[in-house]
This record gives structure tokens, sequence and C-alpha cells, in this order.
């Protein structure tokens, strides 16, 4: 089932059990996977990168059917999810696990890629598309960002901090963090 970022969160996350998130904007994904594990235990979240769950899938099957005796669920993240998760997925699908979530996190996938169409027609799996920000997001985020940090900028000093992150957000917020950092002291740029 395709979801919009806004409708997932914390509530969507607790109902459901698998998503996947792609596109090409790299810091909305970090932030959505931040704001929905937020009130989680990081023991409870394991990473994992899909190579080398791949090269290996009985220790990562073994991970996910161990259950601890101090956590109710595990928190799965499969990182540079491809096709070639797909079969493994299904299997674990088949399982009916209910203590485990699994998030894969991937880039750009073709209209044509078996993993997202697997996602995006099954009622029970959750598929989020991540594109790239506008200019008008962007700048909204920015501003969202000084107001609450309590930081004096000019709008010209915003287009510019903007304009050199080139549509990324994940830049967007290195360099905003590093002008946080900056202004510890001072409120004014």
């Amino acid at each position: 089932m395709i979801k919009k970022t806004f409708q997932v969160n914390e509530k969507t996350f607790t109902i459901e059990n698998y998503f996947l998130f792609y596109g090409v904007n790299e810091g909305s994904k970090e932030i959505k996977v931040s704001e929905i594990l937020l009130n989680k235990k990081k023991e409870d979240i394991s990473s994992f990168e899909e190579k080398d769950i791949l090269s290996d899938e009985n220790i990562f099957l073994d991970e996910i059917l161990n259950k601890s005796l101090f956590s109710e669920e595990k928190i799965i993240i499969i990182k540079k999810g491809t096709d070639k998760i797909l079969n493994l997925l299904q299997k674990i699908i088949e399982k009916e696990l209910k203590d485990i979530k699994i998030i894969i996190i991937s880039g750009p996938l073709e209209k044509k890629s078996k993993l997202r169409n697997f996602f995006e027609k099954e009622k029970y799996l959750i598929c989020v598309p991540f594109y790239q920000d506008t200019f008008e997001a962007l700048l909204s985020f920015t501003e969202k960002f000084f107001r609450e940090n309590k930081i004096t900028v000019s709008r010209a000093d915003i287009n510019l901090i903007i304009n050199k992150c080139n549509g990324d957000k994940k830049k967007l917020i290195n360099e905003l963090t590093k002008i946080q950092m900056y202004c510890l002291n001072e409120k004014k740029i």
C-alpha cells in the first residue's frame, strides 16, 4: 500500500510491520526513520546492509527468530535494499511474526522493480516514496529551524544556504547543524 510521508508516523508503525522507504531524498528518509523510532529502545533496533544479509541469510534469520527476554519487539533496518532481498523478505512474511518490524531503506526504484511492486500491491505492507524536496519545502524547513532555535538570519542568507545544498535535505541538515553550533553563544549570523 502506497502512503505519503506525512501519513507514516509512530501510530502507523505500531500497527504495521513492514515498510519500504525508497527514493532520492536521503535526508527525508533519515528524518522519517528517526521520527518513528523516537521512543524505541536502542537495544531493540538492529541495522543491516542488504549485501551483508545476502552473504549469509541464515545468520540474519537467526537474528530475527531469536526472541529476547527483555524486549517485546525487534526492529530491523535494512539499508541499501534492492530486488535481491525480496525472496528472503517473502520467507519472513510467510512466518507471520508479530513482534518483528522491518524497515527497508532503498535508493530510487524503477516502476518495474519487483520489491516496489510487492510493497505497493499488498495491503499489509507500507511503501513510501521520498522525492526530491522542492525549494519551497526546504525554505519552510529552514525557516522553522531558525525560528525554533531563535537564530536571526536574513532571507538572502537562507536562500544561499538552500541553494548550496542542491535540493538535498541531508546536506541542508548538516549545514543547519553547523550554523546551530556556531550560534551557541550568539543568536545572530
